[in-house]
């Protein structure tokens, strides 16, 4: 081949390069040209580097040799010494006796059929992107200098080549990288629970590592154990591993194969959540680093978002507890008006049985004894205890626990401590309380604590009302599933913009009331089940209905 047909071929491989063709396709035009062309050799193969250190075949001219085909072939600089010497000295290698030369693979020499063989390396910037092998099948090579030099000219252009393509390879993979980690942080940003985000992370990472067998333990601190969210292989064995090294990725090789498992650990803020572990992954691409180092970034998002839903759950249970505290502080002080307001009352209610007993104690003192008086004061006397024990009921602290409830004696048990109130306003109380109701489940001292409220707004309400009554029924469902218990006056009755803001926090139709009232009736009624009605009409009165489930 003459000069100038040389230069024309080293000129149209300068125009595929900044073609940016694929680089396959150059590579191919590459051992076209030498083989056929500019040294007129019978074979060239084109090896490039793979992940596991080895190098393998991509382009042969011809395709077959001696029935073998070069595409199949791969070359390991651990064990051909030959490769070895050419990738460490980055210079092309001469054998001009292959049968002799025992740096040659033996085998290859035999099904090649090689007698002489130019080994050189592709070369750009002092770092080896592949290797390029010349040959004649049975016969020695005849090149001379200028041939050889030709030959690493067009080597050194594929090299420019790929050098160009692992920039451009490398330049996509960064945006997608980028574009995936942009992907995830947002995705993992919109869930809302930890299932969420184990499946979310888990979909990208298979998309980033091209891989299924993927695994999520979290780490418990408190009580040092793992909780398996998703399994892909056992893990157990490997988790005091995790413990050991917490900060970094770590592979754990099968005995005996270049896979392993993959451990992603799961860090945010200093705090060890858990880990990630990728199954059958190969050793290769964790000592390159380029596929862990996006599988390590998007377990550090995954991270932040489960930290991010735990300070959540921490504040709502935080709130939670917050709002129970108040809502026992708001019904601990409406019990202290109502003891207030019940004392007078209960005083009133006390003082007229102890006249009645101190008189009979001054007859019998004067002599006047009758089985009579002693028969009406046992009677005073147990109503005095009946009045102090419900009204210690509702004003001591009590264990909150529900626990079946005779709702007709909680009535009946209430009436006698309101009595004296009534009584005072003039009203009359007329009840309607059947002894064989079914019971309900409740709790005894917020039952009476509800009644006490809705009693008391009743008889405050029928203060000018000529002829007074307070009725009080129970009645049970068709199918005795549950009970409803109407509370009915004939007082002034309730407008309906004031009606539709009863149970507001502070809102009160009183001049020295709380606003907390039936604020804590409505939240009693609701602890229980259970569902209030109020109907009124100014002028008329109003009648309350609060059902509870039965037992």
């Amino acid at each position: 081949m003459d000069q100038q047909s040389r230069i024309g071929r080293l000129v149209k491989l300068t125009e595929l390069i900044h073609k940016n063709q694929d680089v396959m396709a150059l590579l191919d035009h590459v051992a076209t040209a030498i083989q056929a062309e500019i040294v007129r050799v019978d074979v060239v193969g084109i090896y490039l580097p793979q992940s596991n250190g080895r190098y393998s075949c991509v382009c042969g001219k011809p395709e077959v040799v001696n029935g073998v085909s070069l595409v199949t072939l791969i070359v390991d600089p651990e064990k051909d010494q030959f490769v070895r010497e050419i990738i460490e000295s980055k210079r092309g290698i001469y054998v001009s006796n292959a049968l002799d030369d025992r740096r040659l693979d033996p085998d290859k020499v035999k099904r090649l059929d090689i007698d002489s063989v130019l080994g050189l390396p592709i070369v750009y910037e002092d770092e080896v992107y592949g290797l390029m092998f010349m040959q004649n099948v049975g016969a020695k090579l005849h090149l001379t200098e200028s041939d050889i030099q030709l030959v690493e000219t067009f080597a050194n252009m594929a090299a420019v080549a790929l050098h160009n393509a692992k920039l451009i390879s490398s330049q996509q993979a960064l945006l997608f990288e980028k574009e995936l980690l942009l992907d995830a942080t947002r995705s993992l940003s919109y869930c809302s629970s930890f299932d969420e985000v184990v499946e979310t992370s888990v979909r990208f990472l298979r998309e980033a590592l091209g891989m299924e067998k993927i695994g999520l333990q979290l780490y418990n601190p408190s009580q040092k154990k793992f909780r398996s969210l998703k399994t892909c292989c056992p893990i157990e064995e490997l988790q005091q591993l995790i413990l050991d090294d917490v900060k970094h990725p770590v592979f754990l090789g099968d005995p005996g194969g270049e896979r392993g498992t993959l451990l992603l650990p799961l860090i945010a803020t200093g705090d060890f959540l858990g880990a990630f572990a990728v199954c059958e992954y190969e050793e290769a691409q964790f000592t390159l680093q380029g596929s862990t180092h996006l599988a390590q970034s998007l377990a550090d998002v995954t991270a932040t978002a489960l930290a991010n839903l735990m300070r959540m759950e921490q504040l709502e249970s935080q709130a939670i507890a917050e709002r129970q505290q108040s809502e026992e502080l708001l019904q601990k002080k409406d019990k202290l008006a109502l003891v207030g307001q019940l004392a007078a009352g209960v005083a009133h209610e006390i003082r007229n049985p102890l006249a009645s007993i101190t008189g009979f104690v001054q007859l019998m003192q004067e002599g006047v004894i009758n089985s009579r008086y002693l028969e009406i004061m046992k009677s005073e006397l147990d109503r005095i205890e009946l009045i102090i024990s419900e009204f210690l009921v509702l004003a001591k602290p009590q264990a909150v626990r529900f626990a079946p409830c005779d709702l007709s004696q909680l009535l009946q048990n209430v009436v006698v401590l309101i009595e004296s109130q009534a009584t005072l306003n003039n009203v009359r109380i007329v009840t309607d309380l059947s002894p064989n109701l079914p019971r309900i489940l409740g709790k005894e001292n917020q039952l009476k604590q509800l009644f006490i409220n809705i009693f008391k707004n009743a008889i405050e309400a029928m203060t000018h009302a000529p002829d007074a009554v307070l009725h009080i029924g129970v009645q049970p469902s068709e199918r005795q599933d549950a009970l409803s218990i109407h509370i009915t006056d004939n007082g002034c009755g309730i407008s309906p913009d004031r009606l539709a803001k009863l149970g507001e926090p502070f809102y009160t139709t009183k001049e020295k009331g709380t606003g907390l009232g039936m604020m804590v009736s409505y939240k009693i009624v609701a602890d229980h089940q259970g569902n209030i009605e109020i109907f009124s009409e100014q002028g008329q009165g109003t009648r309350v209905t609060v059902t509870f489930p039965c037992q």
